[in-house]
């Protein structure tokens, strides 16, 4: 028998500028449930902005896992590689 798949939901449907707009207020005086109902933005994801931006860190969008290596390894890493197939 053949399943259909459905897609129950998109990710991140929000914006950062939406974000950074709703989260000043909560930390000022708006109930989180009623800004993020007004401002469209998950609930859940919206508590834990606001715990990043009070540990100072900014309020970014990035989906899926951290990398591994910084840019500077990535790049010498690409370096080496391309200098080992000009030697083959």
């Amino acid at each position: 028998m053949v399943q259909h798949y459905t897609n129950r939901g998109e990710r991140a449907q929000w914006s950062e500028d939406a974000m950074r707009a709703v989260v000043i207020p909560v930390q000022n005086v708006m109930s989180l449930k009623r800004a993020a109902i007004q401002h469209a933005v998950p609930r859940s994801t919206l508590r834990r902005k606001i715990q990043l931006n009070q540990l100072g860190q900014p309020i970014t969008k990035s989906l899926g896992h951290r990398t591994v290596l910084s840019d500077t390894q990535e790049g010498v890493l690409i370096k080496c590689g391309m200098e080992y197939a000009e030697c083959m």
